[in-house]
C-alpha cells in the first residue's frame, strides 16, 4: 500500500483523488483476497478480514507531517 502513496507530498489532495485512492486500495485489498464485486461482499467486511490501514488516513498524516516540519 506504501507504493501507492509514492510521491504523494506533491499531490494537489482534492476529493476526487481521496476517492480514486480509496477505491483503488480497496480493489487491492479484495485481490488480495480473491473476492470479486459480483460476490456481493461489503468493503466494510474486506477491511476487516484484511485489517490494512486505511491509505487515505496514512497519507492525510503524512501530508500534515511534512507540512508541520516544513515551517521550522
Amino acid at each position: 500500500m506504501l507504493t501507492l502513496l509514492y510521491a504523494a507530498e506533491t499531490w494537489t489532495f482534492t476529493k476526487t483523488l481521496g476517492c480514486k485512492i480509496r477505491s483503488t486500495q480497496i480493489k487491492m485489498e479484495r485481490k488480495m483476497l480473491e473476492v470479486t464485486w459480483r460476490e456481493k461482499v461489503t468493503n466494510n467486511t474486506i477491511k476487516e478480514k484484511t485489517k490494512l490501514p486505511d491509505t487515505l488516513q496514512m497519507l492525510v498524516i503524512k501530508m500534515k507531517v511534512d507540512c508541520s516540519q516544513s515551517y521550522r
